[in-house]
């Protein structure tokens, strides 16, 4: 999805509009020449969204060649499963029926030749299992688990200062954020997530030029926007129509941060954000989901490193889902925080209520306390023997009387037997 080739090639009578044509030779299977998906056919020898696809090479005498491959990880939450049909020499009336299960689907389908896609909707970090069978000969049993995180469709960064400039679809590796650059981030929310997940926008700095007053995250809620080369171009779209989510004011190189965003995707398909300096002392770079290992260069002297081109994901931005209910049944120790932890509140600046995040990776007696600027204690929130795990608490911007406190910059603190950590926020009315 976002690739500026879908959708941006030629029609050619006879192979790629659907009808049939009298060339030197017949075609080999019934329906060669169907037509292309969606409003163009793609640049490229396969058609995204096609349900044919051909794999090149041995056919056994059961269905094999699983796409994704057998025991695979990180797998897309929108998928289109392949396999082979076992070999034939007359596939006339030849019919698959492909049967899955997992997490939220478990259905079974039949297939004509030559189609072996089946499109599906997966749930993040589920494991499914799936099997063929072709004209009675059942192939393996064969598995594969969901990735939990997706990576944006289109992300760049701009100068603001130049207006209605069309930017030509690049591998740009930063997003660079200044006092004229903004940087805009285009997600599709799947749609097999429900309450039950937490939903984090991670991004890594990869150079802090300065850091004053931190970087502000938007909601940029402009819809259909590219690289394409056309009107749909991020350079050339409105980019006035933004919702202040939160400031990030804590950054370190290489180092993901990760905001709580599952309020602001309330539906399925594209959500987008945007990230702007919160005044001109500040200028950071992010990587941008076109970072690779290095930088395009090749370094011998790396084990098992043999391209300058591979892709370094771990340092994407991403939006995560994590589920609470799995969280919740596992006894598995790694599913708990390992350390202490305050996050940063969310929305900041605020008004009237903020999230304030904790992890605990033991039982502890838990204080939130709040404090003005002058250091005085106006709001106690005590919370006795909390199990470990991943918290928050929203505070109303009201005082231990339940009375509306006054605009201007706070501060929370984090008290435990073992921990205390202090933060600020700004309260705006």
């Amino acid at each position: 999805k976002g690739s500026i080739f879908i959708d941006a090639g030629k029609v050619i009578e006879g192979i790629n509009d659907g009808q049939d044509e009298n060339f030197y030779h017949a075609s080999t299977y019934s329906n060669q020449n169907r037509k292309y998906v969606g409003n163009a056919p793609d640049i490229g020898p396969y058609e995204y969204g096609d349900s044919v696809y051909w794999i090149p090479g041995f056919r056994t005498a059961y269905p094999s060649i699983p796409i994704p491959k057998n025991g695979a990880k990180n797998v897309s939450l929108e998928y289109g499963i392949a396999w082979n049909y076992p070999w034939k020499e007359d596939y006339s009336g030849t019919s698959a029926t492909v049967a899955i299960s997992g997490p939220g689907l478990n259905e079974t389908q039949t297939f004509q030749y030559p189609n072996n896609v089946i499109f599906v909707k997966l749930k993040p970090g589920g494991t499914y299992n799936w099997r063929v069978t072709v004209d009675g000969v059942v192939g393996d049993s064969w598995s594969f688990t969901a990735k939990d995180k997706v990576y944006p469709i289109n992300d760049r960064s701009l100068d603001i200062s130049i207006q209605d400039s069309t930017y030509l679809p690049q591998h740009i590796q930063k997003l660079l954020v200044s006092k004229n650059n903004h940087a805009f981030l285009k997600f599709d929310a799947p749609d097999k997530v429900d309450s039950t997940y937490k939903i984090e926008l991670n991004l890594t700095p990869g150079k802090i030029y300065s850091l004053n007053d931190g970087v502000v995250l938007y909601k940029y809620h402009y819809k259909g926007w590219d690289e394409r080369l056309a009107n749909s171009n991020i350079g050339l779209v409105d980019k006035s129509n933004l919702t202040v989510l939160d400031t990030i004011r804590s950054l370190a190189e290489n180092e993901t941060v990760s905001i709580d965003v599952a309020a602001f995707i309330d539906s399925v398909g594209e959500h987008s954000f945007a990230l702007a300096a919160a005044s001109d002392k500040d200028s950071v770079y992010f990587h941008s989901r076109d970072k690779l290992v290095l930088n395009g260069h090749f370094e011998g002297s790396i084990e098992f490193h043999n391209s300058g081109y591979a892709t370094l994901h771990s340092v994407w931005p991403s939006i995560s889902y994590t589920s609470d209910a799995s969280l919740a049944v596992s006894d598995k120790s790694d599913v708990f925080p390992k350390e202490f932890a305050l996050h940063d509140n969310y929305p900041n600046p605020f008004n009237p209520t903020t999230t304030i995040r904790f992890d605990l990776p033991k039982s502890s007696d838990v204080s939130i306390l709040i404090f003005n600027v002058l250091g005085q204690k106006i709001k106690t929130i005590d919370m006795s023997q909390m199990n470990p795990g991943y918290h928050s608490v929203v505070w109303n911007a009201t005082n231990n009387y339940g009375s509306q406190v006054g605009a201007g910059m706070y501060f929370y603190q984090l008290r435990t037997n073992d921990f205390v950590k202090t933060r600020k926020m700004i309260l705006l009315k």
